[in-house]
């Protein structure tokens, strides 16, 4: 048995998820799996996929229960090893049942929230990706009145940002107002409507107006 993150071969052919954290034994972050040559049948724990790595001799069985919703496809099982005097004679996937249905959703809010295509995710760990153009009002609480088990709900508009978020944006906004309106710009790819930048506009008055009576 062993609790490592192996290599097959001479390169990664193991696939990982979001859930595992990073580990080093004495500055090593892999092992190779002719380490183990000569060994009947390696159990390996770590990695939360179910997966082989050298055939059926050598294989992570995965975690229990999904820890993310990377794993979202993930089939949760355990492993019945059967070991003879001639060394591995069979392994053999116990699938586990899990406390829930996990699923990933995107759409605009009304899509998500009347579509029948989404029914079978009412009762599912989800996580929510809202594509509308605009921010929706009161967005998890109607989210949750359709998935209740929702666990992850973001709003992504579907023209995406304009600028690669690791760049940031490159111009220097002189102005609050102009501030405003290059973020929402930045966020929602569409411009700031008049409605927004008055209430803008009205929120930085009244924290000037405090700031000066304080």
């Amino acid at each position: 048995m062993a609790h490592a993150f192996v290599l097959a071969g001479s390169g990664e052919e193991v696939a990982r998820s979001d859930s595992e954290r990073d580990i080093r034994v004495g500055g090593a972050a892999s092992v190779a799996s002719e380490v183990f040559a000569g060994v009947d049948y390696v159990a390996l724990g770590h990695l939360h996929g179910a997966q082989r790595v050298a055939g059926d001799r050598m294989r992570y069985s995965g975690s229990p229960l999904r820890y993310s919703f990377s794993e979202v496809h993930h089939q949760k099982q355990a492993l019945l090893v059967d070991l003879g005097a001639a060394g591995l004679a069979s392994v053999r996937p116990l699938p586990i049942d899990q406390p829930r249905p996990m699923a990933k959703l995107e759409g605009t809010l009304s899509e998500l929230l009347e579509s029948p295509d989404y029914a079978s995710a009412t009762e599912a760990w989800v996580q929510v990706t809202v594509t509308d153009a605009a921010r929706p009002a009161a967005l998890l609480a109607r989210v949750r009145e359709r998935f209740p088990e929702a666990l992850v709900v973001r709003h992504l508009p579907a023209s995406g940002p304009l600028v690669d978020r690791g760049t940031g944006i490159s111009a220097v906004p002189s102005l609050p107002s102009e501030v405003a309106e290059a973020f929402v710009h930045y966020v929602t790819g569409g411009d700031i409507t008049p409605a927004e930048l008055d209430a803008f506009e009205s929120a930085y008055e009244r924290v000037l107006a405090d700031g000066r009576s304080a």
